[in-house]
């Protein structure tokens, strides 16, 4: 949480926030990885630490992740939901 907090306040003033530089990162890849995601955000001017990015898969209100091979695979919930009939 601690983390979460530096990290806003450090893209607050150099680069954006790490919810919206993640949400076009996972729209962008198949297979979702910190250390892909961390050099992203770097090229942004935002510093990503992976208690942030754990924070960000646990959070996430789009996408639903699960482990798969290096990284983490992505679920847009919207599509489960309608796989599921809910």
């Amino acid at each position: 949480m601690y983390a979460n907090r530096i990290a806003a306040t450090i893209s607050e003033h150099i680069g954006e926030q790490p919810q919206s530089l993640f949400d076009r990162y996972v729209e962008s890849v198949d297979l979702v990885v910190f250390e892909e995601f961390s050099n992203y955000c770097a090229a942004s001017g935002t510093i990503i630490t992976e208690n942030v990015f754990i924070g960000l898969l646990e959070n996430s209100d789009e996408y639903l992740f699960t482990e798969g091979g290096d990284g983490w695979l992505p679920t847009k919930l919207d599509d489960l939901e309608l796989e599921l009939g809910l």
